[in-house]
């Protein structure tokens, strides 16, 4: 099995692996998949060879790293899980999804991959769709997911249906507004509220959970056009068929989640556990960082940028924008984003749609 180098190198922790090679942890013993950590770093660019040397000292992951970028037809399913569901790395999975309207009569799966009953009728992924099926769909609307659970004031955040976020969404020429919002906190002295008249507005996002309780149009739209269900198996891309491709392995959807918000919109620099993002409409920007360069913030990702270089810059968590990995999700892309990898994604268009799953 695993050891406690394997995982250190694995989450790029180069400060804790480094102090377990200095007690003489051993970098060439293999793990369950016949992989050392001296071969793990490497794959992960902490090391320059796989070699194992006396004295080995590990490096940090170079700034911005690019992500590796497959279509389906390119890599099988024990691929996949092994390389990098396995190794924590992170991998943007192109065309992987494809929306039931554009698969073949002939074809019973998923648009990814399982065996599923057929999809709504008449349904995209669009606002008009949506209105049709989760109008009544609630969310704590904010201009970051989970603003008070992050610590910020109850006030920034507006309860709302789908329609009426949609319906304010395209006011004035596109231009977001919030109906019925609440008025702002004052920021006292000691407090520990940052919220202030003075808090940069940004584009407000429709950003929630999604089960069969809470939300049970969202829930059956998502468990019909997707196999997505919490607490139900984790639905993957049609990989590759190849002779290798089983694998014993099988994911649960610990948590679903959906989004859709207008170009501006987007998630501060966060982290959890192993997910998948399918992107649905529209185009996202990420910023990517592994584990050991990863943080919390509730900082939008454009407050962060503007940030980035100015003494406000670690404050702010601006650092992480310098050091990552960047690269831009399109329509039925799916992106693997692997255990405690920090990550901000920033909405490029109207109407950008995903669903997201964390799973174990």
């Amino acid at each position: 099995g695993s050891t406690a180098l394997h995982y250190a190198v694995t989450h790029s922790e180069v400060n804790l692996a480094n102090s377990l090679l200095k007690a003489a942890a051993d970098p060439s013993r293999p793990d369950s998949y016949g992989r050392s950590a001296a071969d793990i770093a490497h794959v992960h660019g902490l090391l320059d060879t796989a070699h194992s040397t006396p004295g080995l000292v590990l490096t940090a992951p170079k700034p911005g790293s690019c992500v590796e970028s497959f279509s389906c037809d390119q890599l099988d399913l024990r691929g996949f899980i092994d390389d990098y569901v396995a190794l924590k790395r992170p991998v943007l999975l192109r065309k992987a999804y494809q929306p039931r309207a554009k698969q073949t009569s002939e074809s019973s799966s998923s648009a990814l991959g399982g065996q599923q009953p057929s999809g709504l009728q008449d349904f995209s992924w669009s606002r008009e769709s949506l209105l049709r099926h989760a109008a009544d769909a609630r969310a704590m609307v904010s201009n970051i997911p989970y603003a008070s659970d992050f610590g910020m004031c109850e006030s920034t955040e507006v309860p709302m249906t789908l329609q009426e976020f949609l319906a304010a969404e395209g006011e004035e020429g596109g231009e977001t507004s919030h109906p019925r919002k609440r008025p702002r906190c004052s920021s006292k002295p000691g407090s520990g509220d940052t919220t202030t008249e003075d808090t940069k507005e940004r584009k407000p996002y429709f950003f929630v959970p999604v089960d069969s309780a809470s939300q049970p149009e969202l829930a059956h739209v998502l468990d019909t056009e997707l196999g997505l269900t919490e607490g139900g198996p984790l639905p993957l891309p049609a990989f590759r068929q190849s002779a290798a491709s089983a694998s014993p392995w099988r994911f649960q959807a610990t948590t679903v989640q959906f989004s859709i918000g207008d170009e501006g919109s987007g998630s501060p620099m966060h982290f959890h556990q192993d997910a998948i993002n399918i992107l649905l409409a529209g185009r996202k920007r990420w910023w990517l960082v592994p584990p050991s360069l990863a943080a919390m913030s509730r900082v939008h990702p454009l407050d962060a940028l503007q940030a980035v270089g100015s003494a406000q810059d670690h404050d702010l968590g601006a650092d992480c924008y310098e050091t990552a990995a960047v690269f831009e999700q399109e329509p039925g892309d799916v992106v693997y984003v692997p255990d405690m990898w920090g990550h901000a994604v920033l909405n490029l268009e109207q109407d950008t749609i995903c669903a997201s799953a964390e799973f174990a």
